[in-house]
């Protein structure tokens, strides 16, 4: 039975407030509320980026700190400067958010579109690796716009995390289901998936299913690849997108 993950994952988990251990960087640590509306990508970078500074050992300023949450919320604004989300007006609170009735139905205008595109998420990762001055690759799944097959999405990440590479995935318009695991704890949250950025850092068969591992929020969830796939068929041009990384 298939069972890949990341080795030394340990290298991301750290104690927060009350000795709440946390695997990796949280946009809910961010200062301001826009940032922690839409910083998922750049948590994502900050992930990426930390991981594999630590397990390939480089020593390099920031990315070589010791791992705390004051370090790790200090490296993840520094890469939400320039990650730069596509904001569209100015959001200091909830309550600041656009909203209207147009012909009876409740419209949301979003105060920002975040980092909306994997064109986008590659080209600020390459200004990153200049940033920090490392050798960094990147590989994209492209899947075919009518006929991919679900196979190939599980050998795109079966094959890249066996190599030692944290994968990128934004899921766009597919809404799925996931489940929110407190870092190594038996608190689960459900919740829906849609327009948010995260990483895999594993994927195990599950009866008739493949289950991926991904960080977010300062812990891991965990989605049915089958329901990712099966949500992003007729998604055409907007089908979620897979980059991996190594240095």
């Amino acid at each position: 039975m298939m069972k890949i993950y990341l080795r030394e994952l340990v290298n991301l988990t750290y104690n927060g407030k009350a000795n709440k251990l946390l695997i990796g960087g949280n946009q809910l640590h961010y200062n301001q509320f826009i940032r922690r509306y839409d910083g998922c990508a750049p948590i994502a970078a900050t992930n990426i980026l930390l991981y594999l500074s630590h397990v390939n050992k480089l020593a390099n300023s920031a990315l070589s700190w010791p791992l705390n949450r004051a370090n790790v919320d200090l490296l993840a604004e520094r890469i939400y400067e320039q990650m730069t989300p596509f904001q569209l007006y100015r959001c200091f609170k909830k309550s600041d958010i656009w909203q209207f009735k147009l012909f009876g139905f409740q419209l949301t205008i979003p105060p920002s579109l975040g980092v909306f595109s994997a064109v986008i998420f590659k080209h600020k990762m390459k200004r990153l690796a200049k940033t920090f001055k490392i050798q960094l690759k990147q590989r994209q799944f492209k899947p075919a716009l009518w006929a991919d097959q679900l196979v190939d999405w599980q050998k795109f990440i079966a094959e890249q995390l066996a190599a030692g590479r944290p994968i990128a995935l934004l899921n766009t318009f597919a809404r799925v289901e996931i489940d929110f695991f407190q870092p190594f704890s038996d608190q689960v949250r459900q919740q829906s998936l849609r327009h948010h950025w995260v990483v895999i850092v594993g994927i195990e068969a599950v009866k008739d299913d493949f289950i991926i591992s991904a960080l977010s929020w300062g812990g891991v969830v965990k989605i049915s690849l089958n329901q990712l796939w099966r949500a992003n068929r007729n998604k055409w041009l907007f089908k979620s997108k897979m980059i991996a990384y190594q240095i």
